[in-house]
Order: C-alpha cells, then sequence, then structure tokens
C-alpha cells in the first residue's frame, strides 16, 4: 500500500484513501504485507472501524459467512465436537460466532480431525490457507484449530456425501484449486 491509494474496509466495504503512513514512528511511502504500520485514512472515521476488519485493495479480498475448513479437535478437551455446536471462530484479528456442520461423521472425539463447514454469524475475509481456532464459549476453552481450504464454498454440502469429502480431500493437498 502506498500513500496516496484508495483503499476498502472488509467486511463492510467503506472507501477510503492513504493520507500518511508510519513505521515505527517514521514516515513511510509504502507499507509491505507483514510489516507494522500505522495507517492514517481520508474518507474513514474511527467510528466505522471494528476489531477484524481488513485495510485491502478495493477488490482484492471479499467476504464470506461460510467456510469449508479441516479441522483438529485438541486431544485433551473434555467434550466431544457435535454437529450444530455454537463456537468462537478467531481468524486473523476477528472473533465471531459460528455454527459447526460436521461433514462425514456423526461426532469428533479428543484428538481426532475432520472436515467442517462453518456458517459465521457475520462476513469474515479468509483464504484459502489460512489458520484458525475455534473456542468453546461457555464454558470457555480451546476446543481445536485448523485450515481453511475452501474459504467462499458455493453450497451448503450434504454431511454425508463421500463426494465432497473426496474434492475437501484433493484442495488440502494441493490437487485442486
Amino acid at each position: 500500500m502506498r500513500v496516496g491509494e484508495e483503499v476498502e474496509v472488509l467486511p463492510r466495504g467503506i472507501r477510503g484513501r492513504i493520507r500518511g503512513l508510519q513505521s515505527y514512528k517514521q514516515k513511510v511511502e509504502v507499507a509491505l504485507p507483514g510489516s507494522r504500520v500505522a495507517v492514517n485514512l481520508t474518507g474513514i472515521g474511527i467510528e466505522d472501524l471494528q476489531r477484524g476488519d481488513v485495510l485491502a485493495h478495493p477488490g482484492q479480498y471479499s467476504t464470506t459467512q461460510r467456510l469449508d475448513v479441516h479441522f483438529r479437535l485438541v486431544k485433551d478437551v473434555k467434550y466431544d465436537l457435535r454437529h450444530d455446536t455454537v463456537v468462537k471462530l478467531f481468524l486473523g484479528t476477528s472473533v465471531t460466532a459460528a455454527r459447526v456442520r460436521l461433514l462425514g461423521v456423526e461426532v469428533l472425539h479428543p484428538g481426532e480431525t475432520g472436515w467442517l463447514q462453518l456458517e459465521l454469524s457475520v462476513p469474515v475475509v479468509a483464504e484459502r490457507g489460512d489458520r484458525y481456532l475455534l473456542w468453546r464459549p461457555s464454558p470457555g476453552g480451546l476446543l481445536g484449530g485448523g485450515e481453511i481450504v475452501i474459504p467462499e464454498p458455493a453450497e451448503r454440502h450434504k454431511r454425508f456425501d463421500q463426494a465432497i469429502i473426496q474434492r475437501l480431500e484433493s484442495y488440502l493437498h494441493g490437487a485442486a484449486g
């Protein structure tokens, strides 16, 4: 990102322009991915921003409320993961409620891996390969985490469709894209 460029705040789609950039209290003209940067924006107020927002070039990313993910339930958790469980999704700096759709199995036991389709309460920005965590809201505790395989699935999957599981496996191992 460069000073003067138009940017978009996702997931709300608010647009503005970069007025100035600073890195470690020094003015810079360009912000590189992964660098720590303060951004002075014009056309976007602080009241327009929330935790988890993504600042991007317009059209660079899209938002989604459904994710296909590979998941590992931690081995020392006290609870099985069941279909239709409500969890907290931690993705990047965002935290949102999600409903778990287990694919291919009725239940995941501690230490097991499996496929989930997460239905999110609000849109997020996600990319293939992003890592995430799931937390149990009450009683609170880490359930596990994994990798996003399809960030914008076109449809809600049938839970026990083996063709879907095979397709997800091929995406996870890089055979599809």
